[in-house]
């Protein structure tokens, strides 16, 4: 009789709990859209896992437009870079937050934005705000066109968009195409590991140093390198612009193909002398406000990692964290 009495007692604790989560579920669907604003415009902290878990709510084909920053970003709810800006207010807040303060740390209103993988321009928008220029290079055309479309938005003058990809040879070579999931993933690496769709498309490609003369492109201040896998020979273009400018570089590493970085030699190699290497270390909740903390890189070359790499005369302006500001 106990037993009997017992389990019927789970029993209708296990329906409680089942309706009670699905109608959560239900209700965030509908009211997430309402609330978004409050989270996104004014700077509202919600816990990292709310974020996630309406992102994979709403994780299907719809057009959006919402705030970024004071600025306008449309995008598409089934695209992951997409999904943070709508969710979380962007992706990779604590990249963007340390771009923006080192912007500030150098007491300038003439730094020069080089965007090396622009995708659909949320790196470049945000830094039109904080610097003179802006110069953002993507080759994928259905990416360019959003990225178009988000800078005829905001109606901004001072980002120039070059529709060719950077690397170590002039011509046209295979662009591996991105899922729709995740159009940030598109790469000239013959090799990179991804869920790429089956079509390959030739697309140009120019050496960085020589086609930014071309364009009258000068006095590079901060570059950012995020082409999955490409990383070395973009570097490689780009030596003389290293040597000369010695802008500071934000930069995603990915070691995972054999295109790549296959020691830390290598990697030191790809830099002018003097040059320092730190890395975002992780901290909770950081994708929702945006904290940093930069350590030194022990260059293990392990796992796919966003990398600041700074001339060491700037040392003494380089933010090291949001809290020391």
């Amino acid at each position: 009789m106990t037993f009997q009495i017992l389990s019927r007692t789970g029993r209708r604790r296990t329906w409680i709990l089942l309706l009670t989560t699905l109608v959560i579920v239900i209700s965030g669907h509908f009211l997430w859209p309402k609330v978004r604003p409050l989270v996104t415009g004014k700077h509202v902290i919600v816990p990292r896992s709310m974020c996630l878990a309406f992102m994979e709510l709403e994780r299907r084909p719809f057009e959006f437009e919402t705030d970024f920053y004071g600025l306008r970003y449309a995008g598409r709810g089934e695209d992951l870079v997409d999904q943070f800006v709508l969710h979380c207010g962007a992706f990779e807040k604590p990249m963007l937050h340390f771009l923006r303060d080192y912007a500030h740390s150098q007491k300038r209103d003439d730094l020069v934005y080089l965007d090396v993988g622009a995708h659909h321009g949320q790196h470049s928008l945000f830094m039109s705000q904080f610097v003179s220029q802006v110069h953002s290079i993507e080759p994928f055309p259905p990416t360019l066109e959003r990225l178009d479309s988000n800078i005829a938005l905001n109606d901004l003058n001072n980002v120039a968009v070059h529709r060719v990809g950077f690397g170590s040879e002039d011509g046209e070579i295979p662009f591996h195409e991105p899922p729709d999931s995740n159009t940030g993933v598109g790469t000239f690496s013959k090799d990179f590991r991804r869920n790429f769709k089956e079509s390959v498309r030739a697309l140009p490609i120019r050496i960085d140093d020589d086609y930014l003369a071309a364009k009258g492109v000068n006095g590079v201040d901060i570059v950012k390198i995020d082409v999955e896998g490409f990383e070395k020979p973009v570097l490689e273009g780009l030596k003389e612009t290293l040597r000369v400018n010695r802008p500071l570089v934000v930069m995603e590493l990915d070691v995972s193909n054999t295109e790549s970085f296959g020691s830390a030699k290598e990697l030191l190699a790809a830099f002018p002398k003097e040059y320092e290497f730190l890395q975002f270390e992780k901290i909770p909740e950081d994708i929702l406000t945006g904290e940093y903390q930069l350590v030194p890189y022990d260059m293990s070359l392990a796992e796919q990692i966003n990398l600041v790499i700074y001339p060491s005369e700037r040392k003494a302006s380089m933010p090291s964290s949001s809290k020391q500001l």
